[in-house]
């Protein structure tokens, strides 16, 4: 009897990951296949191969790499490589799938520097990404990324009554996540889901909302698909990767800036699922090199790269769950309804703004994680300088008009216009340029 109810514990908090994986890879394919003019049909096969290369990375760093729970997901910064790729090639004239095939290259450039990055630079990037540094990641990626929580909450939802809608969602989660009922907080996700595209359905189903007015399909739709049955994604989606020089440059580059994120995600879920202070930079330095096995993965399908996502550690601590064959047995199944064309359309039908609500919640936690990063800190005017330095420095960069670095080349800009690239690149050189005032106030 206990080794069934363990079983079912196990097969809920599965599902949950599922969800969770499935949010965060759901929206940016949407985002770049509208971007590069791809059909419904393309459109839906590039969400297929995202889920398979998001489904295999994930395997890769829970068995090989990290070993712990952190989701595969898309990486935001190589969302803004494609855009402004895009945005740039089309000004000279290049063709959507000329610049996909550049960016393929400089997927694989850059999976390939991380992995000999993270087998022989191990002491180096643990001397690198320090708790100040860490800190200040986590600090300004859930302010970086509050807005587009509030355009996914309320963009396209119809009416009035399609605002309330979204809001009640963030209001059931937020309350299934701090309940004190473990049914109902370890698997707050999973009831959020539940209640938020039932809730939409019904909505649509007596005409209340329009159809799709949460931004979102529906969920009846196949997404473009004409096939039945188990249909594995092809490889090199624009075709094989043209090797550009200044691409493979940007691509290295990228995955260079991206090893912050690997270690802010690793070192932050490590400590929310218990692992001893002593092993987590052997587990950063092992996730780095396989998100260089995650990111040739994704160069060899051709979608965005996938790299660990902060957001597991909020699951974790939220759930009070770290169970690793309950996340593995979810990213299994991420790579396989990768191969299910009707079922990704069906999947691809959850409104966005359910997605929203639901990552909200769970994003609210990395506050308290840079928090508790920075709260080491000894509390002096040169580490508060510095502090507030880089985070307001990253935040700043966010109300900068769209416009505002355009004379800037085109790598430099997407660089300089990332609000969180801009803040870790600052604390990283205020650390060392004021080490002798640290040191003495430290």
């Amino acid at each position: 009897m206990r080794r069934a109810e363990a079983w079912g514990r196990r097969g809920l908090l599965a599902l949950q990951w599922f969800w969770i994986m499935l949010a965060n890879a759901l929206v940016v394919p949407l985002v770049v296949g509208h971007a590069f003019g791809l059909s419904p049909a393309e459109t839906a096969r590039f969400l297929s191969a995202t889920f398979v290369a998001s489904g295999l990375g994930a395997l890769v760093q829970g068995l090989f790499g990290h070993r712990l729970p952190i989701i595969e997901g898309p990486a935001g910064l190589w969302w803004n490589v494609f855009l402004l790729a895009l945005e740039t090639n089309a000004a000279l004239g290049v063709p959507p799938e000329a610049v996909g095939r550049k960016l393929t290259a400089a997927m694989l450039a850059g999976g390939m520097a991380l992995f000999v990055l993270g087998r022989r630079g191990r002491l180096a990037l643990s001397r690198l990404f320090t708790p100040f540094v860490r800190g200040v990641f986590m600090l300004v990626l859930p302010l970086s990324m509050s807005g587009a929580f509030v355009r996914g909450l309320f963009w396209d939802v119809g009416s009035p009554l399609g605002v309330a809608a979204a809001l009640s969602v963030v209001v059931v989660a937020l309350g299934f996540a701090l309940s004190r009922r473990p049914v109902f907080r370890a698997y707050y996700a999973l009831w959020s889901v539940v209640y938020g595209w039932g809730l939409f359905a019904a909505l649509e189903a007596a005409g209340l909302l329009r159809p799709g007015g949460a931004g979102g399909g529906g969920g009846t739709g196949t997404g473009g698909f004409s096939e039945s049955g188990f249909s594995f994604p092809g490889l090199f989606f624009f075709g094989p990767p043209e090797a550009d020089p200044a691409a493979i440059v940007l691509g290295v580059v990228t995955a260079i800036i991206l090893l912050s994120n690997v270690y802010a995600s690793v070192f932050v879920t490590a400590e929310a699922a218990g692992v001893p202070a002593e092993e987590r930079p052997a587990r950063a330095a092992r996730g780095a090199w396989a998100s260089g096995v995650s990111h040739v993965l994704s160069g060899v399908f051709g979608v965005v790269g996938t790299v660990p996502l902060s957001i597991s550690a909020g699951v974790i601590r939220l759930s009070g769950s770290a169970d690793r064959g309950a996340f593995l047995a979810a990213a299994v199944g991420m790579g396989l309804v990768g191969g299910f064309p009707p079922v990704v359309g069906w999947l691809a039908g959850m409104p966005p703004a359910v997605g929203y609500a639901v990552l909200w919640v769970t994003f609210t936690q990395l506050v308290g994680f840079g928090l508790a990063e920075l709260k080491g800190l000894p509390a002096t005017p040169a580490w508060t300088a510095a502090v507030g330095l880089s985070v307001m420095l990253g935040v700043g960069i966010l109300f900068l008009p769209p416009d505002a670095l355009g004379a800037l080349p085109p790598a430099i800009r997407g660089i300089a216009g990332n609000g969180l690239i801009v803040a870790v690149l600052a604390a990283i050189g205020l650390e060392r340029l004021m080490a002798p005032v640290l040191r003495r106030e430290g």
